[in-house]
């Protein structure tokens, strides 16, 4: 309990919000209540929280000696820390293989698949398990060895900042790979290459409708039927256009 007008004191400081946000779920499950203030290098700069910001532990001053001692202490059991560190190594997790590494190592696959090389399949096989499969073992082996210490090493590594750059590359890669085979029709048809920027038009709708709020995932549905649909049916409306 936080007596009333009761003045708050630092406890600690720490670099970054994730260690800030393990050592107060550590210090509230004991009872002591915890505000996180930002401060330092990273806040002057207007950077917010990160390897260069500082966050201040503050408790109330009645809890601060109990607070220190704990923090002291950091004696944290395996599962516990676990249960800790799980959901947000998860979310960064699910951004960077899932949302970014899975799309940009099929994008390139498909720039092979393209060009009719059969290794294409094997290409996406390596690039979606031989990464994820570098990071598990390397954390492993520096969460066994750091321990708790282990929070610092991954957010000087800014995962999250490499989630969204693959995310980045894998637009570029998907993109580019549009536009090659927009091409490679346009030729086979002996169209004008100019006609490929009419492409342009939809992608500007879609985001436009996606900035407004529209589900992605609805956009994305409608597109791939409306797609199919012009392969099923293009001939025979070309046909009848041109009667």
């Amino acid at each position: 309990m936080t007596r009333q007008n009761e003045e708050w004191k630092v406890a600690d400081e720490v670099p970054g919000s994730t260690q800030a946000e393990i050592l107060k779920g550590m210090l509230e499950a004991q009872g002591i209540n915890v505000i996180l203030s930002e401060e330092g290098a990273g806040r002057a700069l207007g950077l917010g929280t990160g390897p260069t910001a500082t966050v201040q532990i503050l408790v109330p001053e009645s809890s601060l000696e109990e607070a220190r001692a704990a923090n002291q202490e950091q004696q944290v059991a395996i599962g516990e820390f676990k249960e800790m560190v799980a959901a947000p190594y998860a979310a960064i997790g699910d951004a960077l293989f899932w949302g970014g590494l899975r799309p940009l190592a099929a994008g390139i696959a498909l720039f092979f698949a393209a060009k009719g090389i059969l290794l294409a399949p094997l290409v996406f096989l390596l690039l979606f398990n031989a990464v994820p499969m570098v990071f598990r073992v390397s954390g492993y082996i520096r969460g066994y060895q750091k321990g708790v210490h282990s929070v610092e090493f991954f957010q000087r590594r800014r995962l999250p900042d490499w989630a969204i750059h693959t995310k980045e590359a894998a637009i570029v890669v998907l993109g580019g790979l549009s536009a090659f085979l927009v091409f490679q029709h346009l030729q086979k048809q002996e169209l004008v290459s100019w006609l490929g920027l009419l492409t342009l038009i939809p992608m500007i709708v879609l985001g436009l409708l996606a900035r407004r709020g529209i589900s992605t995932l609805l956009l994305t549905l409608l597109s791939a039927i409306i797609i199919i649909l012009l392969s099923l049916f293009w001939a025979d409306a070309a046909r009848l256009i041109g009667m």
